[in-house]
C-alpha cells in the first residue's frame, strides 16, 4: 500500500470482509478456523510491514527478536485447532504479536467503535490532545514499582502475622535440638564409644590374649625377641648382612615391646561405667528421635533441619523491620505520585475546553450540526495507573438537551463520525500507526460523505490512511484507489486487488452511484467528484 490515502472498493461480496478478517488475523485477532479453504490442512496469513518507530524495535529487544528493516507479522492457522504466531520468522505468543501489531496498525469498524465507550480510552483521548504521553507513561512505570511495593508490604505482613503464629512451634523445635549436641562427629564418637562399652568383656579378654603372647615371662614373643636379638649382636660384627638383621630383629623387638605397652594401658583403662553408658544410649536416643520426627535419614539433613528453623527465626526477627522499611518508602513514593497525580489532572483541565470545541466543529461538519460533547474529569483519591483521574465523555446529537453517557445515547454511525474526528484532531497531535477504516462511512451520504473523506484526507497528511468504503464522495478523496474483485479460477473463487488508473476510477465512481448500469450522469458525477470535468 502506498502513503497516503488509499481506498478500497468493490461489490458486495468481493472481499472486503476476507480482506478485513485476514488483516485482523496478523495483527493478533481471535482465529476463525472455518476460514481454512476446504482440503487443505492450515492457512497461513503474513503482513509485511515497513515502520519507523523505536517503540517496536523496543518491543522486539525485549522479546528477544530480530530487529530488520522491515517487520514481517504471520499467523498460521491448522484444521486441528491450532493457531500460531510468528514475527520475523520467530515463533512468539499472542500477546506479543498484538502488542507489536497495535504500534504497527489501527485498525477501525463498526465493532471496533466500540473501545470509544471505555473510559480509559476516553482518558487516553485527553491526555494524547493534551501532549501527556511521556508524563503518563512515567507515572505508570512510578505506580508500577509502587503497586509492587504495596504487594511486597502485605506479604511481609502476611509473613509477620503467620510467624507469630508459629513462632513458639519453631522455638519449641530449636530447644529439642539444644538438648543435644548432633554433630557428624559427635555422633560417631558416641556411637564408637557405646559400642566399646557393651563389648567391654570381650575386648577385655582379646587384649589379654594379645598381652600374653606378646610379653609373657616364660615364652613371650619379645622375650624371645630379646634373646635372638642378643644372639645376632654378637655375630653381626662378622658380616654387613648380619648386622642389617640384627638391626631389624631389635627395631621389631622395640616396636613388639611398645605395643605390648600400649595393650597394658588400654587393658587398665576399660572400665565399664554403667552411668556413662547410659548417658550415651540416652543422647543417641534423642538423635535418633530427631531423626525420625523430622523424617530425614542422616545427620547432614538434621543439621539442614535445624538450620531452617534457625533462618526461619531469624526471618522473624527481620520482618517487624522490614515492615517498617515498606512502609517508610511506600509513604514517601505515594507522596510523590500524588503530586504527579494532581499536575497531571490540572493539565487534563486545561485540555478539555479546547478539545471539546475541536470535536464539535469537526462533528458539526460530519453531519451533525447540533451535536455537542462532554468531558466529565474527575479527581479520585484511589491511584490508578495513570493517576487519579476518570474521563466520562457525554453525547448528545440534538443540541441543548443534557448530555448523557455515550454508550446510552450514541448509534453505530453517530460513534464512527466521533471516533473519525478524534482520530483526526490526535493524528495532527502525534504520529499515529497505520489506520484502516472498514466501512465505518455506513449510513450517511452526500455533503457528509465528501466531509468525512475530507477528513480522512487531512489524517493522511500525517499518517498513512486506508478506508474500505461504498460511499462515492469518500472514494474520490483518495490519492490511490484499489479495486477488489472476485474471479474464478477452476473451482475455486480468488479476491484480486488491482490499483486503478484516473480513467478507471471514474467508471469504478461511477458504478457506486448506480450500481452495474453505468449511466452518462454517474460518469459525469464521479468526474466531478475527482476533479476531472
Amino acid at each position: 500500500m502506498s502513503k497516503g490515502f488509499t481506498v478500497i472498493t468493490g461489490e458486495t461480496g468481493a472481499g472486503k470482509s476476507i480482506l478485513i478478517e485476514a488483516l485482523g488475523l496478523v495483527l493478533g485477532a481471535r482465529a476463525n478456523f472455518s476460514s481454512i479453504r476446504k482440503g487443505k490442512e492450515k492457512c497461513i496469513v503474513e503482513g509485511q510491514f515497513t515502520y519507523s518507530n523505536p517503540e517496536v524495535d523496543r518491543l522486539l529487544r525485549e522479546n528477544e527478536l530480530d530487529v530488520l528493516d522491515d517487520i514481517i507479522l504471520r499467523r498460521e492457522l491448522t484444521t486441528s485447532g491450532r493457531s500460531r504466531a510468528f514475527v520475523n520468522d520467530s515463533p512468539c505468543s499472542l500477546n506479543t504479536l498484538k502488542e507489536i501489531s497495535s504500534e504497527l496498525v489501527s485498525l477501525h469498524s463498526q465493532q471496533e467503535n466500540q473501545s470509544i465507550l471505555s473510559g480509559a480510552y476516553q482518558l487516553g483521548l485527553v491526555d494524547a490532545y493534551a501532549g501527556l504521553g511521556a508524563e503518563v507513561d512515567a507515572f505508570g512505570r512510578l505506580y508500577k514499582v509502587f503497586a509492587d511495593k504495596q504487594k511486597q508490604l502485605e506479604e511481609a505482613r502476611q509473613f509477620a502475622l503467620q510467624a507469630s503464629q508459629d513462632l513458639d512451634y519453631i522455638k519449641f523445635q530449636l530447644a529439642e535440638f539444644s538438648e543435644v549436641d548432633f554433630s557428624q562427629e559427635s555422633f560417631n564418637e558416641k556411637e564408637e564409644f557405646l559400642a566399646k562399652l557393651e563389648n567391654i568383656e570381650e575386648i577385655k579378654m582379646s587384649l589379654y590374649r594379645v598381652s600374653q603372647i606378646l610379653d609373657n615371662e616364660e615364652n613371650g614373643v619379645v622375650g624371645q625377641l630379646t634373646s635372638i636379638s642378643s644372639d645376632m649382636s654378637k655375630m653381626a660384627h662378622y658380616a654387613q648382612s648380619l648386622n642389617q638383621i640384627s638391626e631389624r630383629i631389635e627395631a621389631t623387638r622395640i616396636e613388639l615391646k611398645d605395643i605390648s605397652a600400649e595393650v597394658e594401658y588400654e587393658q587398665e583403662k576399660l572400665e565399664l561405667d554403667p552411668e556413662q553408658a547410659e548417658t550415651i544410649r540416652v543422647e543417641l536416643d534423642r538423635i535418633n528421635r530427631l531423626l525420625s520426627k523430622h523424617s530425614v535419614q542422616t545427620i547432614g539433613e538434621l543439621e539442614a533441619v535445624y538450620t531452617s528453623y534457625e533462618e526461619k527465626l531469624g526471618n522473624i526477627s527481620l520482618s517487624d523491620e522490614r515492615i517498617e522499611a515498606l512502609s517508610e518508602e511506600i509513604q514517601s513514593m505515594e507522596a510523590d505520585l500524588r503530586a504527579k497525580a494532581g499536575a497531571l489532572h490540572k493539565s487534563r483541565e486545561a485540555a478539555i475546553g479546547p478539545f471539546r470545541e475541536e470535536v464539535e466543529e469537526l462533528l458539526h461538519s460530519l453531519g451533525m450540526p447540533k451535536a455537542t460533547i462532554k468531558l466529565q474529569l474527575t479527581l479520585h483519591q484511589q491511584f490508578n495507573s495513570a493517576g487519579l483521574s476518570s474521563v466520562e465523555l457525554l453525547f448528545n446529537a440534538n443540541g441543548p438537551e443534557p448530555s448523557k453517557s455515550i454508550k446510552d445515547v450514541a448509534s453505530g454511525g453517530e460513534l464512527s463520525r466521533l471516533m473519525l474526528a478524534l482520530k483526526s484532531i490526535l493524528a495532527a497531535k502525534r504520529k499515529m500507526p497505520t489506520l484502516i477504516f472498514d466501512e465505518i462511512d455506513t449510513g450517511v451520504g452526500g455533503e457528509v460523505a465528501k466531509q468525512i473523506g475530507v477528513l480522512m484526507q487531512k489524517i493522511s497528511h500525517n499518517s498513512q490512511v486506508i478506508s474500505i468504503t461504498h460511499l462515492p464522495g469518500v472514494a474520490s478523496k483518495g490519492q490511490h484507489h484499489i479495486k477488489i474483485e472476485k474471479q474464478y479460477m477452476g473451482d475455486q473463487v480468488i479476491s484480486i486487488l488491482s490499483q486503478l488508473s484516473d480513467k478507471e476510477r471514474i467508471g469504478e465512481i461511477a458504478s457506486m452511484f448506480t450500481g452495474a448500469e453505468v449511466s452518462k450522469a454517474s460518469l459525469e458525477s464521479a468526474r466531478d467528484l475527482l476533479g476531472l470535468s
